[in-house]
């Protein structure tokens, strides 16, 4: 279930756990039990995970690679068989 912040008027805001089928019916105040307005925040990413945090430093800097030899150009080959859209088959 997602996470939404709620407002109160007189409490302020809090979260509250909802079904997305129930985001836009405001539940009442935790504490007061009184009305709320749903409020639109940033959403929470943790990037300080192992896996987010290591791939966002491997894009920083490019990594430089060197060829040996250049690449041999593509040539024509010729298909000693009946069928040649069938090669490796």
């Amino acid at each position: 279930m997602p996470v939404y912040e709620f407002q109160c008027d007189t409490c302020g805001v809090f979260e509250a756990l909802r079904p997305i089928a129930l985001r836009d019916e405001a539940p009442n105040c935790p504490t007061c039990n009184g009305k709320t307005q749903r409020i639109f925040s940033v959403p929470h990413f943790n990037l300080s995970s192992g896996g987010a945090l290591l791939k966002a430093r491997q894009t920083e800097e490019p990594r430089v690679e060197k060829r040996e030899k250049q690449p041999s150009q593509a040539g024509y080959q010729s298909h000693k068989r009946d069928r040649p859209w069938m090669v490796g088959h």
